[in-house]
């Protein structure tokens, strides 16, 4: 924890190592100076900031940074980055002024910029917009206008500038923070036309559906610095250069959702959007635009490890190459994700943060990548209260093929006995697959079916009553093999008059209103009555509700308290009782 002093009266000067001004600006402006200004208030920083570049005086520019650890304006980056031969914003700009500058709450700012990976005891922001001459426009600066979030932080030294980055001018205008400048607005609608894929009046009407970008492509590179990791002060190292987009996220994946050979397929292509989703947000609002660079390597953005793609990540990418998210006005949004364990069902949903563990989670509950990418971003912070929306988008350079790539996993795997002797196995979520193979537990897995691609479902026959038989699928082409994530099992009815497990249980996963809630299931042939079991979460655990019976294939509950209940039903016959059913799940209001 960074401690607090009071704010100093005087710009104090920080020891670092002295670094010559480029030729080309000492000949241009040989009589320009900065000087020592004293500094008042906080916001004096940011102008002696912009006149420090204007001047051309490299040192008074770095006196006004420091090295708080995971600041992205550290001194120590700078000195590191202009080592180099291409230095960032130093060489470029040959003339700066401040058009405006206008304090912003903290808070307010943190949802504008991306404030990773930092703290201190006491943190202000500026915003302000400088009017720039550089040698050569990019990215990362233009002629005329640009905004900048300036945060400062108050360190040992006093008040230090640890951030500056683009904001997102439209979040400071819906929180009413908009400095209502014609240059600001002007600022703000050419950052819409960088975020947005569809014109905003169309956006609402496909708000659930895909649909083709028409502005904004693809990206096809990134540039990436290598920097040490969070815990080690994100601090600059080296650049890495210029990098395919492509393989940027394809050696992001496996480094996040590690190990990537233990996670569901769907849980996998949820993480490769939300990687995807990241690196396309920074290439529109790069994390180090002083640096000239749009993300860092380590966890200080998300960890990118050259050649570390492997087979099923590949597969995860390939299966939503073409696909993105955004929000459901048509623009791209930051999508934060977490390391954390997810065990609760209720945890993390709408919350703006996607959990890696929990999209496995999710995945075995039989959420589709979409599903889980709903799940923890709709109606969201990250989103500003909105939904998203899947988008396509053209990526001939994916290297994804037919012939280059393993099929996806099969997912939902599941089994329901028909009767004494027969089991149904189906599965799905599976694609470029040439054939899927069944296999049989009989003290080892044993094949008992080859099937085409297309297939989804399969009946086992000629089996034993009253026995429990446990199915597990894999899927190939020539590229190669998967297994499903998980094996599935049922037990078939009894020989006289048994019944089975009762499938299709409603409401699942889904929410209902109104007294009661009604619960219906697939009527179980032979069945005489079932027994409902009911229970409800507390935030923190399960507690039985109750036991119930029904004489039907339906019943009605009555409940008053607003909750998530879990819920199953089991079928009694001449034979006694079969199976229970697996359990489903329903967010409940009275």
């Amino acid at each position: 924890m960074v401690r607090v002093f009071l704010l100093a009266t005087l710009l104090t000067t920080t020891a670092v190592a002295d670094v010559a001004t480029p030729p080309e600006q000492a000949s241009q402006r040989a009589t320009a100076t900065v000087k020592q200004t004293s500094i008042r208030e906080p916001a004096d920083l940011v102008r002696a900031d912009v006149a420090a570049q204007n001047a051309g005086d490299w040192k008074a520019y770095l006196d006004l940074r420091t090295d708080l650890p995971g600041a992205p304006e550290s001194q120590s980056n700078y000195a590191a980055r202009w080592q180099e031969p291409d230095t960032g914003i130093r060489g470029n700009i040959t003339a700066a002024s401040i058009e405006q500058v206008q304090e912003i709450p903290i808070d307010v700012a943190k949802q504008t910029i991306d404030t990773c990976c930092y703290t201190a005891d006491e943190l202000r922001a500026f915003l302000a917009i400088i009017d720039y001459t550089v040698h050569d426009e990019n990215a990362y600066v233009t002629n005329g206008p640009n905004a900048r979030m300036y945060v400062l932080a108050n360190t040992d030294g006093g008040w230090k500038i640890v951030q500056v980055s683009e904001p997102i001018l439209a979040r400071l205008d819906e929180a009413g923070y908009a400095l209502g400048t014609q240059s600001e607005r002007d600022l703000r609608d050419r950052q819409l036309k960088r975020l947005s894929h569809v014109p905003e009046d169309n956006a609402a009407t496909q708000a659930w559906s895909p649909h083709t970008e028409t502005t904004q492509p693809y990206p096809s590179t990134i540039r990436v610095g290598h920097f040490t990791n969070f815990h080690d002060g994100c601090r600059y190292l080296y650049s890495l250069g210029t990098i395919s987009f492509t393989s940027y996220v394809n050696n992001v994946l496996p480094n996040e959702w590690y190990p990537a050979n233990n996670f569901n397929m769907e849980a996998l292509k949820a993480g490769a959007l939300a990687v995807k989703g990241v690196g396309w947000y920074h290439k529109v609002f790069p994390k180090y635009p002083a640096l000239g660079l749009d993300v860092s390597d380590s966890d200080c953005t998300q960890v990118y490890k050259p050649n570390t793609a492997i087979g099923r990540t590949i597969s995860a990418f390939c299966a939503v190459t073409g696909i993105g998210f955004e929000k459901a006005n048509g623009l791209l949004f930051y999508p934060p994700y977490f390391n954390t364990s997810h065990q609760s069902i209720t945890y993390g949903q709408d919350l703006g943060t996607m959990y890696q563990d929990g999209t496995q989670y999710l995945a075995n509950l039989g959420y589709s990548y979409q599903d889980i990418d709903r799940y923890y971003y709709d109606y969201s912070s990250a989103t500003g209260g909105q939904a998203i929306q899947f988008f396509t988008y053209s990526d001939t350079n994916s290297g994804c093929t037919a012939t280059t790539q393993p099929p996806t996993a099969p997912s939902s795997l599941s089994a329901v006995a028909n009767s004494s002797s027969a089991i149904t196995v189906s599965w799905s979520g599976s694609s470029n697959t040439a054939s899927f193979t069944l296999y049989r537990w009989t003290g080892s897995w044993t094949p008992i079916a080859t099937l085409p691609g297309s297939t989804r479902t399969f009946t086992d026959t000629g089996l034993s009553p009253s026995a429990t038989y446990y199915y597990i699928i894999s899927a190939q082409n020539t590229a190669g093999t998967v297994w499903a994530p998980n094996y599935t099992y049922a037990t078939t009815a009894s020989a006289f008059f048994g019944v089975v497990a009762p499938t299709g249980l409603w409401p699942n996963n889904t929410s209902t209103y109104g007294l009661p809630a009604h619960l219906s299931w697939t009527s179980v042939q032979n069945a005489l009555w079932y027994n409902v079991a009911v229970v409800r979460w507390t935030g923190s655990s399960w507690v039985n509700v109750g036991t119930f019976y029904a004489f039907g294939a339906h019943y009605d509950l009555l409940t008053y308290q607003t909750a998530w209940y879990a819920w199953r039903a089991q079928a009694f016959g001449v034979s006694g009782a079969g199976a229970w059913s697996d359990w489903a799940y329903f967010y409940y209001v009275p």
